[in-house]
């Protein structure tokens, strides 16, 4: 190796071992690193690299021979011969595929669609720069975890295959996890990231995608011009220069290569027929269109094909003798002078300037770090309105305290001062609305009616009121539960959105709109929302003496519950209902005499005193019991809100917490980015080795 390349050697080799420690946090740093690797073997070698290009196979072998024949250029040119495709290629399936991001805590509460490319794979990690870049809270997620790479199968259909990139625990499809190096993916599949199960650790996709039919193209060049500092075309000229030879021609002018070439076969046609003038007088025209800087663009005319079929074994002497033999000298001196005799500086320049090339790609890829990085904590700061993550913290223990005192108060004025209201106005005997004056009510219009039943006489009590199957206790019993049922739907929904400025919904909205002051944290007023709709008033008595659907038989219907006495005749009963034990000695015994029937009415008054004051009695213990549910639930409703308050609190916090730290680690990360900027440089000076 020259001594002119070793500064250059260092520099490249420093600089390449400085990309490829990168490699794996960054896929374009391995990119550049093996293009770095490439210029460095190009320095090693020593020879200036040429790239022969032809639609023709038999031109690239045959000049590939005659300029490796000498061997004064063999030591100069390091040759490399390449076919483009003629035929044309299928082209990958025009599919949609997606990577749908299942919802939770870490990825958020919809699902996230991530359409696939049918030409580049896709790296999914929680490395910034990765194309699926997951929160650094799946933690059981690696950097750079696995990539979705597209293939053709069967020359026709494209699919997707998953590769894990050597994660720490691994990737699972379908709750079973990936062994070997790849597997295709079918649709509908579930990719979880470091666990069999989907938690807010270890993420899951959904693959899915449509296929459909390949699509035939026109076949695409692909040379890669880096490669090589001269490229040459070999045409043949009995063939009109196609869109392939042009689009190869622009390709090279854009990347500034050292030398065009252009060498023209004369091998088939003579020069002086008129097809082969007409395709080289279009084409030269074609190209000083293009006004080449300088001697970039060197053209010259030869016959090729007998050095196809030269071998070693043949006499070079005799192949050249039978041609042209001053045409293959002037080609040799063009070829020697296409470097002008110090062919060492020129490789050295080239070098040089692919390195600098290089070199750009490197910063662009720490710019474009820097800038995501930077962008990210705009975001942040946007989420944070300008305000200090200290000034939200002491904002939201003031909100809190707030929020507390303000349930407090709340839940006070209900239980203390609107129910009691509500509820005495509910027994309140003289209150035509009240439960205790309907029952008096009732029961002061009964109707009293005497029938002789053989030595008896029954004493019958109702109502117009009352159905036909009804007694005094069921007609009192559904009367009871009908007005309770009323009363306690009305109270539910005022203590939800009347009571106390609003009820326990105005306090939730309240509660809602104070808590959510930062902007970037998104709190839902659906976990606010008071669950309980409906006061549910039956859970109350399910333990009750009172029945709520008596179903009595019929032999009890006229059921005699007391005697009231024994006479003459026979005796008189009163049916009252099932059961009625409290009701006895309620009528004195009489006789037969003319004082009968004005004895009985005045005896009834006391009768029906007391199936008041029974009845009332049970309708005041319904409504304590009604009080001790409704309470309860008032209770439950308030240590539920208070608790999801505290839960969104907490959230609060541990968001700013996660925000502070987050930002923290991108500062970081730009600090670094900074420090290695800096010993990019000086390897680039030969500071560091």
């Amino acid at each position: 190796m020259s001594q002119k390349f070793e500064k250059l050697l260092q520099q490249l080799e420093s600089v390449e071992k400085f990309a490829a420690a990168k490699a794996n946090q960054e896929p374009d740093f391995e990119i550049v690193a093996g293009e770095l690797n490439q210029l460095t073997n190009v320095l090693k070698v020593g020879k200036i690299r040429v790239n022969i290009v032809s639609r023709f196979p038999v031109l690239t072998a045959a000049l590939e021979k005659l300029i490796n024949s000498q061997s004064s250029l063999s030591s100069i040119y390091d040759l490399k011969t390449i076919t483009p495709p003629t035929q044309p290629q299928p082209n990958l399936p025009n599919l949609s595929a997606f990577l749908t991001l299942q919802p939770s805590i870490t990825t958020g509460e919809k699902p996230t669609p991530y359409q696939l490319s049918n030409q580049q794979k896709v790296t999914i990690g929680r490395q910034e720069n990765c194309q699926i870049s997951l929160s650094h809270e799946c933690t059981l997620v690696s950097r750079n975890h696995l990539e979705i790479i597209p293939r053709l199968e069967n020359s026709q259909n494209l699919v997707w295959e998953i590769r894990d990139l050597n994660s720490t625990h691994g990737t699972y499809i379908n709750s079973e996890k990936l062994v070997g190096s790849s597997q295709k993916l079918n649709p509908g599949d579930r990719i979880t990231l470091g666990s069999p199960q989907h938690t807010f650790r270890s993420p899951e996709f959904r693959f899915e995608c449509e296929s459909k039919a390949a699509v035939i193209q026109e076949p695409k060049l692909d040379i890669n011009f880096n490669n090589c500092e001269i490229l040459c075309l070999v045409i043949n000229p009995s063939q009109s220069l196609d869109e392939q030879d042009k689009k190869l021609i622009e390709a090279a002018v854009k990347t500034q290569l050292f030398k065009l070439v252009i060498v023209w076969d004369t091998s088939a046609e003579n020069l002086a027929s008129p097809l082969v003038k007409n395709n080289i007088y279009i084409a030269e025209t074609w190209l000083k269109s293009y006004n080449f800087r300088g001697e970039y663009l060197v053209q010259t005319y030869l016959q090729l094909p007998p050095f196809h079929h030269y071998s070693q074994e043949q006499s070079l002497t005799k192949i050249l003798t039978s041609n042209s033999q001053s045409n293959y000298t002037q080609f040799y001196q063009i070829w020697e002078t296409l470097v002008n005799g110090d062919y060492q500086e020129i490789l050295k320049e080239q070098v040089k300037a692919k390195m600098i090339l290089q070199l750009g790609k490197l910063d662009e890829i720490f710019n474009k770090k820097e800038a995501f990085l930077k962008q990210e904590i705009q975001k942040i700061n946007a989420g944070l309105a300008g305000q200090s993550i200290e000034d939200f913290q002491e904002q939201i223990n003031r909100i809190s305290q707030q929020i507390n005192s303000d349930i407090s108060q709340t839940i006070l004025q209900i239980r203390n001062l609107e129910i009691p209201s509500a509820k005495a106005n509910l027994i309140e005997e003289y209150s035509q609305k009240s439960l205790l004056f309907k029952i008096k009510n009732f029961i002061d219009n009964l109707q009293i009616t005497i029938k002789k039943n053989g030595d008896k006489y029954d004493v019958n009590l109702h109502s117009e009121q009352m159905r036909e199957n009804d007694t005094i206790h069921s007609y009192i019993n559904r009367l009871c539960i009908s007005e309770l049922s009323n009363w306690s739907y009305q109270e539910w929904q005022k203590i939800l959105y009347t009571y106390a400025n609003g009820g326990l919904m105005g306090f939730a909205q309240r509660a809602c709109t104070n808590l959510n002051f930062i902007p970037s944290f998104e709190l839902s007023i659906s976990a606010l929302t008071i669950t309980q709709q409906n006061f549910d008033i039956y859970k109350c008595w399910q333990e009750s003496y009172v029945e709520f659907t008596p179903d009595i038989p019929p032999e009890q219907k006229t059921n005699y519950l007391i005697e009231i006495g024994r006479f003459g005749a026979g005796a008189m009963g009163i049916t009252l209902g099932n059961p009625f034990p409290l009701i006895t000695n309620l009528i004195n015994v009489f006789d037969k005499n003319s004082a009968k029937q004005f004895r009985q009415e005045q005896q009834i008054e006391p009768l029906k005193n007391k199936l008041c004051d029974y009845y009332q009695s049970i309708g005041k213990s319904m409504v304590e019991k009604l009080m001790i549910h409704l309470n309860y639930t008032i209770q439950m409703e308030e240590n539920r809100l208070s608790k999801t308050i505290q839960i969104k609190v907490d959230e609060m916090v541990s968001h700013l917490a996660k925000v502070k730290k987050l930002r923290e680690e991108y500062q970081v990360k730009i600090q670094n980015l900074q420090k290695e900027k800096i010993e990019l440089n000086q390897r680039i000076k030969g500071e560091v080795s």
